[in-house]
Parts: structure tokens; sequence; C-alpha cells
């Protein structure tokens, strides 16, 4: 197995667990499991990369307790 085979299940993988893929071919094997975008976005709509780490990724945030609910 070569590693673009291994990142290539990896990411299916993720995609599995709910995150929104970013691979090609995953996105279009799974598209029926995730809603269209409507609007893209840059990271200054959400106030920047400062405030998103700290809203989504910190310890306790968003990101932590969505795992949580899943465990």
């Amino acid at each position: 197995m070569n590693q673009g085979q291994c990142t290539f299940k990896s990411r299916r993988e993720f995609t599995k667990l709910g995150f929104r893929p970013v691979d090609l071919t995953v996105i279009k094997e799974m598209e029926d499991k995730f809603p269209k975008i409507k609007t893209i976005f840059k990271a200054q709509d959400l106030g920047g990369w400062d405030e998103i780490q700290k809203k989504f990724f910190d310890e306790g945030a968003i990101f932590d307790k969505i795992r949580a609910k899943k465990s």
C-alpha cells in the first residue's frame, strides 16, 4: 500500500465519523450524507483564526462537545 492509498482510506474513515470530506472521490461517494454548501465564507467572517480556535477547538469548546455526544 502506498502513502496515497493510506491517505485516501483515512479520509474516507474521517468522513464516516461525520467530518465533511475534502477528497473529490470521497465527496462523490458521500454526497448524500452531507447537505449542499450554499455559502462559502472566510475565517475572518467568523472572527478570525484566534476566535475560531477559542470557540471551536480549545479544551471544552464546541468540537469537544460534539465528539462527547457521539461517544
